[in-house]
């Protein structure tokens, strides 16, 4: 789990690096922000390092919302594997009880 751990943990590092080295390419650069519905510019001259910020806190925000689906998805099967293995922990604890029970009644209480 560790070595997972530090996968993930060097693929952010290279994805943030990525996305520093495309802002500090685009600083001076400036965009006009455009909505389809509309024919005319909504907001002009956005430096490009903010579209590219915002570009990606969306994703991650996005890659959240899927990751949170099988975080809930992966809650509900360990409570349901905790309530089995309670279960048979009962289970075991009722036959392990009987086996004891059943020798003292043949052997009689010493």
């Amino acid at each position: 789990m560790k070595q997972l751990d530090s996968v993930r943990f060097a693929i952010w590092i290279i994805l943030l690096f990525f996305v520093l080295i495309m802002i500090l390419l685009n600083a001076n650069q400036t965009v006009d922000f455009k909505y389809f519905v509309f024919d005319s510019t909504v907001i002009k001259n956005i430096p490009m390092f903010v579209v590219i910020f915002v570009s990606f806190g969306i994703g991650l925000l996005v890659g959240l919302l899927f990751s949170f689906k099988e975080v809930l998805r992966y809650k509900k099967r360990l409570k349901e594997s905790e309530s089995e293995l309670d279960k048979l922990r009962k289970e075991v604890e009722a036959h392990r009880n009987k086996d004891v029970e059943e020798f003292f009644e043949k052997n009689g209480d010493k």
